[in-house]
């Protein structure tokens, strides 16, 4: 029996107009060969709180920590991409008023892993306002001694999913808060082809620092907090399909108006199996420059 132990430092870390906790978390016994997900083994999550009197975009992430800040016996994960944080992002989030998130581990099969010692950096930063403020909290976690690995028959069909459409476009009017693909046919349609029922989480990548091949004529959207999902998690049954409605709004701003921007949505599929794989997709966005209501603000 493979017992996964966890440990929690409950304090909090601030900085100035954003908290974040626990400070610490400390997990032993994370399998190398399969996804560990934290949501399905406590109700422990990582909790941000702004402090700011606005409403404000705080973006979770990981990075690796680096020298002083490497606790004693512990070295930093030897690939940042084995760490997945869900949401990466919570939007309009008001004072005293906090996001949740919870992590997953996937530690290859490799048995020169195993019993190792590791440590990564979960960070909650405001997006909003002139300045740019982060918290952290510190994730320590041993490896399994032995590696666990998922059966061939379970990994034939583990990670078939398919979102519709690949890609799309959509005017959208400034200054109103537009709800897309409200209706079941129109899109965005995520199809679960596995043969159990598993859940789903959706994000908004930051363009302005991927890879990715946006078409000609537009560019990265400026804040990922422009859009929003009502849910970011949905669970679909086997064989089913649900289409998941998706929330913008551009802010009445002269540098906005007219614009052609790009969005990547990141679909991550969480199966019972702990499995996890993702897909993106892009969202074109072309601003009307007055709504639907009448002329835009100058």
């Amino acid at each position: 029996m493979n017992i996964i132990f966890l440990l929690l430092l409950v304090n909090t870390v601030l900085c100035a107009g954003i908290a974040i906790t626990p400070g610490e978390i400390t997990l032993g016994n994370i399998p190398a060969g399969q996804t560990f997900d934290m949501s399905k083994m406590s109700a422990v999550r990582i909790v941000a709180e702004s402090l700011s009197l606005e409403a404000d975009t705080i973006n979770i992430s990981v990075y690796l920590p680096s020298g002083k800040s490497v606790k004693n016996g512990y070295e930093p994960v030897p690939d940042i991409s084995w760490i997945k944080v869900i949401p990466e992002y919570c939007s309009n989030v008001v004072a005293n008023k906090s996001c949740e998130s919870y992590f997953t581990i996937f530690v290859p099969a490799d048995e020169k892993y195993l019993g190792k010692k590791y440590q990564f950096m979960v960070s909650a930063q405001s997006q909003d306002g002139a300045v740019s403020l982060r918290a952290s909290t510190t994730i320590l976690f041993t490896v399994s001694e032995q590696i666990i690995d998922v059966p061939l028959e379970m990994k034939s069909n583990i990670f078939k999913f398919s979102v519709f459409p690949p890609n799309t476009k959509q005017e959208i009017p400034i200054g109103e808060k537009i709800k897309l693909f409200k209706s079941d046919s129109s899109g965005f349609i995520v199809s679960n082809l596995n043969n159990t029922a598993c859940r789903f989480t959706f994000t908004v990548l930051d363009t302005s620092v991927s890879d990715y091949r946006i078409e000609n004529g537009f560019t990265p959207a400026y804040k990922t907090g422009f859009l929003t999902f009502e849910t970011n998690i949905v669970e679909i049954l086997a064989g089913g399909a649900k289409n998941i409605p998706i929330n913008i709004e551009i802010p009445d701003k002269k540098k906005y108006r007219k614009g052609k921007f790009a969005f990547v949505i990141k679909t991550t599929i969480l199966t019972e199996a702990g499995a996890i794989e993702s897909q993106d997709n892009i969202l074109y966005v072309i601003v009307k420059s007055k709504g639907r209501k009448g002329k835009g603000r100058k």
